[in-house]
Order: structure tokens, then sequence, then C-alpha cells
């Protein structure tokens, strides 16, 4: 069951942190009651709680936008690290 519609990134010009988590579930996730807008000034770490969910394991990378020729976007990743809790 989709929860929440995917919201693609849409980075500016330079270098972004991207992170992707991996969560444990006590319980079947319920609806929400409010879904945000946006994710400006989202708060995983009140999320999750309210949820009582626990982080499993994470990565990050990080990779820049530069101004591409012919109107394309170019990315370029600079660093990968992968970390596990548990």
């Amino acid at each position: 069951n989709q929860v929440v519609e995917y919201m693609a990134p849409n980075p500016r010009l330079g270098i972004h942190r991207y992170v992707i988590m991996l969560f444990k579930q006590k319980q079947p996730l319920r609806m929400l009651e409010r879904v945000p807008l946006s994710r400006d000034n989202f708060s995983t770490e009140a999320f999750t709680a309210s949820l009582g969910m626990e982080t499993a394991a994470a990565v990050f990378f990080s990779c820049g936008r530069e101004r591409a020729p012919r109107s394309s976007s170019s990315y370029r990743i600079y660093g990968e690290r992968v970390m596990e809790h548990g």
C-alpha cells in the first residue's frame, strides 16, 4: 500500500548529500493522519519515533550537479559510506 507519493529530488547546482535509511517496524505501518506537502523541516527522528521504528541500516553519498551542455543534467558521485546498526 502506498502511504505517500514518491517525491523525486530536485537539486540545484553544487554538491548534495543523499541518505537512504532502512527501519525495523514493530508492527504494520498505520496510515498517516497528515501527509506533509514538502520535505522542508521534516524530522526523520520524530517521524520514526512516532511510529516506533528503529534504524536498521543507512547509506549516504554525495553527488554534484554541474551545468551541462544542451540543457541536460550531469551527476558525479564523490563518496560513499555504509553504516549498519545492531
